[in-house]
């Protein structure tokens, strides 16, 4: 009989310090195990085998990664955020073994640190993210300099009405800390501080990018290298008249991100940015804008004191910008006696052949896959061509 690890059925599960869930069984004594969640319902069911010591090992991380998206802090008002913490039940042998755990959607290190970067470079427009989780009574955050007195913000990050995180961005340039050189952050949580990385304000342009990080917030980053837009372009021509001529072409808009130099600290932190579910640009409005990272060149040498990596990526919302597309609807070969192909877009396609007799027609899709089509001959050289719903492809006249 599977019994399953005492130490899960019951307990808090931290989501970035997780190991495998583990059940015993004995051994060649397969095991259907099944995951539920109360919003989405059963999100496992599967049959595994255990290995040679009787016990079955599973991890869930990749199957429960979306219950756990953190919300933009935004700037002026905390935002409190209560659904970090997921029940699930876990159900062996359709009922032999029961019970329910709860994961929750940060580290366990929360509750003594809030990033995992010491010291940082930023320009004066800098978007500040503060988060902290709901676990004591506080009276609101400092902001310190090296030679000048604190500033306390009282009302701020205070929500303490129930478990999970609080957030909130601080705009820097309408802040006082704008004017110092350099400043941390501290937050009083009775006998215990947390405090920010040290920020060093420079007058440099600096893209930010802002990632989820494992406390229950984000990170934001400054790159003051080069940013390069480096569209992903493709053309296909063919025959018009015996001369080429471009038939498609597609644009698909990318970016290029060079950090600059960065401390080996921050370039340590810069794999956890690329690999974040959740990361996001501050255009020149602005406004924070949800990328895909498509690829990068991270990586640093040990007898360097200087590093930097680059990045390429796309943004999310496909709605701004928009993909460039281009179709011609013209002739791509015009000898009679040869085949003739048509890119084509719309139904019906009025096309006019001139090879003087009533040719065979063939339409496929992008793919190369034929489509169901009506033809109508008008007369020997000109034939109607009409079929169902949208289409991207070509017409062949032999």
């Amino acid at each position: 009989m599977a019994i399953i690890q005492t130490d899960i059925i019951g307990k808090v599960l931290y989501y970035h310090d997780m190991d495998d869930i583990v059940i015993s069984s004995a051994v060649g004594y397969p095991c259907r195990i099944q995951l539920s969640s109360d919003d989405r319902g059963v999100i496992l069911d599967e049959v595994y085998y255990p290995d040679f010591s009787g016990d079955i090992h599973f991890d869930i991380r990749d199957i429960i990664a979306t219950d756990f998206s953190l919300s933009m802090p935004e700037t002026g008002k905390d935002i409190q955020q209560t659904d970090l913490f997921k029940t699930f039940s876990i159900r062996v042998n359709n009922g032999e073994i029961t019970g329910v755990f709860t994961v929750c959607g940060y580290s366990e290190d929360t509750t003594g640190r809030m990033t995992d970067i010491d010291m940082l470079f930023i320009p004066e427009d800098y978007m500040l993210p503060l988060s902290l989780c709901n676990n004591w009574e506080r009276s609101g955050i400092r902001f310190c300099f090296p030679d000048k007195d604190p500033i306390t913000v009282p009302d701020i990050l205070t929500t303490t009405k129930s478990f999970g995180i609080t957030s909130r961005m601080i705009d820097l340039k309408s802040h006082p800390a704008s004017e110092q050189k350099s400043f941390y952050v501290e937050m009083d949580c009775g006998e215990t501080k947390i405090t920010s990385a040290v920020f060093h304000i420079i007058q440099d342009h600096c893209e930010q990018y802002l990632f989820a990080n494992r406390y229950g917030g984000f990170d934001n980053i400054p790159m003051r290298g080069v940013r390069e837009f480096i569209p992903d372009m493709s053309f296909e021509t063919g025959i018009q008249g015996r001369e080429a001529e471009q038939i498609n072409s597609n644009a698909e808009y990318q970016y290029s991100q060079n950090s600059g130099f960065l401390s080996r600290k921050v370039i340590e932190l810069a794999s956890e940015l690329l690999c974040s579910s959740q990361i996001y640009h501050i255009d020149s409005d602005g406004e924070f804008r949800r990328i895909i990272i498509l690829e990068s060149d991270l990586h640093t040498r040990s007898n360097s004191n200087l590093h930097s990596f680059s990045f390429k990526y796309k943004y999310a919302d496909h709605a701004r910008p928009l993909s460039l597309k281009y179709k011609s609807t013209r002739v791509a070969s015009a000898a009679a006696d040869k085949t003739l192909v048509y890119a084509v877009t719309s139904s019906p396609q009025t096309i006019t052949h001139n090879k003087n007799r009533f040719p065979s027609v063939t339409v496929v899709d992008q793919n190369r896959e034929v489509v169901m089509t009506s033809v109508e001959y008008s007369d020997s050289n000109n034939i109607i061509v009409s079929w169902v719903g949208d289409l991207e492809g070509y017409i062949y006249i032999n």
